[in-house]
């Protein structure tokens, strides 16, 4: 869970929205969580957001269907004109209005930032939180095995998001995911999308968005004590079957009933 500051996050006061939300994936989900402060005054917020995503995906990644990265992030976005593709991530409003106390510019971009998550192998979500959260959305990549990969995004291309407080994304995502939760079991990206949607009447620009070219399965999202598969919280909600044929050369000499308990068996 990355933000700013609250020196550099007097305006929008964005931190507030973190502990609730983190609190929710922790103490309802059991899920660990990592609440990364970039500031501007040591080192480049490049270099922090950068060794923020590296050394997380170095730490947690491991094989889809078994491990998922979340990354959130909440404050202000903006984009280049020259590059409208990629998102800047900012403690002010502007590039423009960046001059601040600290020593270097507050502001780092995300698409350079994010390149690690592209190679991961893990199940990854990314929900943003910020204005241009949907520029985002950039050309999808090559799908890998299996994985999941998607953004939730609190606006579409070139669009502003609401500000911290009731009528935003994040405190729609908290309700959403406390509803959803109360349920019991597991549910996808797009349950949590639906109910976002259903919660925010005044604004359905939020977005849910595959990061990869394959159409992929949704990723779902369980608490670790429910999970009815202990290799993955991501196979909650998928239907299969398989059809298994058990073969003999000499199946008509089979015991009594033996054809049957390999049948049942198969069946497990």
């Amino acid at each position: 869970m990355i933000h700013w500051v609250g020196s550099l996050d007097e305006d929008l006061k964005a931190c507030t929205e973190v502990t609730p939300l983190a609190d929710v994936f922790r103490a309802d989900c059991g899920y660990e969580i990592k609440i990364v402060q970039l500031d501007n005054r040591d080192t480049p917020p490049q270099l922090q957001l950068d060794k923020t995503i590296a050394e997380f995906v170095r730490e947690y990644d491991g094989p889809c269907r078994t491990h998922l990265l979340i990354f959130y992030y909440t404050g202000h976005g903006y984009i280049w004109r020259s590059r409208p593709n990629e998102l800047i991530v900012s403690g002010t409003a502007t590039a423009e209005s960046s001059s601040t106390e600290g020593t270097f510019p507050p502001n780092a971009n995300w698409t350079k930032a994010e390149q690690p998550l592209d190679g991961a192998c893990a199940d990854t979500l990314i929900i943003f939180d910020c204005c241009f959260a949907g520029n985002a959305m950039k050309s999808r990549l090559p799908s890998k095995g299996q994985r999941s990969y998607e953004l939730m995004a609190a606006t579409g291309k070139d669009m502003p998001a609401t500000q911290p407080g009731p009528r935003s994304y994040t405190h729609a995502l908290i309700n959403a995911l406390v509803a959803l939760l109360q349920g019991g079991g597991g549910f996808t990206t797009a349950d949590l999308a639906q109910s976002i949607h259903e919660l925010r009447d005044h604004d359905k620009s939020s977005v849910l968005y595959n990061r990869l070219v394959a159409r992929t399965r949704h990723i779902c999202l369980a608490p670790l004590e429910r999970r009815s598969l202990p290799a993955s919280s991501n196979a909650i909600r998928e239907n299969g079957s398989v059809n298994v044929r058990s073969h003999s050369h000499d199946q008509d000499n089979l015991p009594d009933g033996e054809a049957e308990r390999l049948d049942s068996e198969a069946c497990k």
